[in-house]
């Protein structure tokens, strides 16, 4: 009962994908490259394109750009104070970040 059905079917999914590769999104990217006759950049160009387009003709509603304004001003202000706040070198970070991913790795 971990995650209900819509994880179960997340689950499936990404299994069927283990077990056909043409189900991955890279097999799926370079299948409509072959059927457009396209390179990896003509193909990049197009999809730039087309979701610019759709995002010029489906706006942010007004409050939900404030608040990812705001979200950004806050994590700005938040990285700021962190940067400000920080003791030690370089060297003392990196020891302290690769003894916490082992620490994951171990538990």
């Amino acid at each position: 009962a971990r995650g209900g059905e819509a994880h179960a079917a997340a689950l499936a999914a990404q299994r069927a994908k283990v077990a056909d590769a043409e189900l991955t999104p890279s097999a799926q990217v370079l299948k409509v490259m072959r059927e457009r006759g396209e390179s990896f950049e003509a193909f990049s160009l197009r999809q730039s394109r087309e979701h610019a387009e759709y995002f010029r003709q489906h706006p942010l509603a007004a409050e939900e750009q404030a608040r990812f304004e705001k979200m950004a001003s806050d994590s700005l202000a938040e990285q700021t104070e962190l940067e400000r706040d920080q003791d030690g070198d370089f060297d003392t970070f990196v020891a302290a970040y690769q003894a916490s991913i082992l620490g994951l790795i171990s538990n």
